[in-house]
């Protein structure tokens, strides 16, 4: 089996939609600067990515960490492999560390956000090397996360499906962020995708249209697993076999203060198994 991997993200384009909550501290404006600040000052980065060894094969979710100096643009992400920093990006989009260089994706998503971004990143740790794309930000610091009340996000979500020897790009869906603080619940629906066969370049024919991770439960400012599934006309599908494993990371970003709320929020589903891969991905505001 040959599955052909085109690494999309969601660019979701969304102001938080009906949230009523309760924060669970004092929020103040400093830790919020927007990504553009060239204000003096330091804010604390965080985010997802999915990270493919080019040596194995193995694809996995990472966490990623780091620190953006706004003075200099300096950015710098520590996803446990490798810890790459580099200045600001120039005109075209890219920063290096002399030895990487990472690239703000503007081609598969909008860069209409003020928190957060989505990259693509390539290099080489002890000598293998790995494709990692994924979205990195100005997190929402946990003591500013509420503990009541509910909030919807809705956006886009991009992603891809590969079972069997077909392979399945998918674009220009759409997502649906639940988060209930209270219970620290969270339920992520991408949906209404268009598809196009990664061989022949037809449109349509993937072999589903919805992917849901409910039950994710938030701890501080991250959201995790959950029970995935995925279906087409409202028909549970199951594409990856015998085999099958499944993961979902999300992240909130930045502040609301009229809701006293996360601003942002992106993240990444995976499930893989004997038989193929799906991967989906989302953003949002």
């Amino acid at each position: 089996m040959r599955i052909t991997v085109c690494l999309m993200l969601a660019s979701l384009c969304l102001s938080a939609c009906g949230a009523s909550t309760t924060s669970s501290g004092t929020q103040e404006p400093y830790p919020y600067q927007i990504l553009d600040s060239t204000r003096a000052g330091n804010s604390t980065l965080g985010g997802v990515a999915f990270r493919a060894n080019g040596t194995s094969g193995a694809r996995n979710i990472t966490q990623t960490r780091g620190a953006l100096d706004h003075s200099d643009g300096k950015v710098t992400l520590i996803d446990g492999t490798y810890t790459f920093t580099a200045s600001d990006d120039d005109a075209n989009g890219e920063f290096s560390d002399g030895a990487a260089t990472a690239r703000i994706d503007t081609t598969r998503l909008s860069d209409d956000y003020t928190y957060m971004r989505a990259y693509d990143l390539i290099y080489t740790a002890s000598g293998v090397t790995y494709d990692t794309y994924g979205i990195y930000g100005i997190v929402t610091q946990a003591s500013d996360m509420p503990i009541a009340g509910t909030a919807n996000f809705i956006g886009e979500a991009t992603g891809l499906v590969a079972a069997g020897t077909d392979g399945y790009d998918l674009t220009d869906g759409t997502s649906t962020v639940a988060v209930n603080f209270r219970t620290n619940a969270v339920t992520v629906t991408l949906s209404d995708f268009t598809s196009r066969n990664q061989t022949t370049g037809a449109a349509g024919g993937a072999p589903l249209d919805t992917i849901t991770a409910s039950g994710m439960t938030i701890n501080g400012n991250r959201f995790t697993n959950g029970t995935i599934t995925t279906r087409n006309n409202g028909s549970v599908a199951n594409l990856t076999g015998d085999g099958t494993s499944t993961t979902a990371q999300g992240i909130f970003y930045g502040y609301d203060d009229n809701n006293a709320a996360p601003a942002e929020t992106a993240g990444i589903i995976l499930i893989e198994g004997d038989d193929g891969l799906i991967y989906g991905t989302f953003m949002a505001k």
